[in-house]
């Protein structure tokens, strides 16, 4: 109760399935402690504790397991695999930062390849279109800044 109430009221981000886990946990516990029949309830302990371990390493419904998932591909140059997971991220948490300004990162990364991609083709006003996209997202990005120089 102390981890909801955090959550709620203080914006502390703990995950659900930690809030969960240790609610379970306590009332085993506590039911175990009082009836004195651990051997009953051993296999429900020890199955419940598989579960919550294994969300630590599977958990599609946690922002934060996907926005980590997200990082990785991030990393690892796979952005399509990263925009999917940023933005599975942003429907369970709409708010989550690092999601959104890596969205922003790789949006701006795929105007960037257009935007060469279109100045070495001589599509000169096109570039120009989307180098002004570019530092209209990002006032201070200096490589859009100089390559629309070069068109003026």
């Amino acid at each position: 109760f102390l981890m909801y109430y955090l959550n709620l009221y203080h914006g502390w981000n703990f995950g659900l399935e930690a809030m969960l886990g240790g609610f379970t946990w306590g009332g085993l516990v506590g039911f175990m402690y009082f009836k004195r029949t651990f051997r009953f309830i051993a296999p429900l302990v020890v199955a419940t504790n598989l579960i919550c371990f294994a969300s630590l390493f599977h958990a599609p419904w946690s922002a934060e397991w996907n926005c980590a998932k997200g990082v990785r591909a991030h990393k690892k140059k796979d952005l399509n695999t990263a925009k999917s997971f940023y933005e599975k991220t942003l429907v369970i948490d709409p708010v989550n930062y690092l999601a959104t300004e890596n969205l922003r990162l790789i949006k701006i990364n795929e105007w960037s390849d257009q935007a060469y991609k279109a100045h070495m083709d001589g599509e000169y006003s096109k570039a120009k279109m989307i180098y002004q996209k570019i530092l209209k997202e990002d006032p201070d990005n200096s490589w859009a800044q100089s390559n629309l120089k070069k068109l003026k």
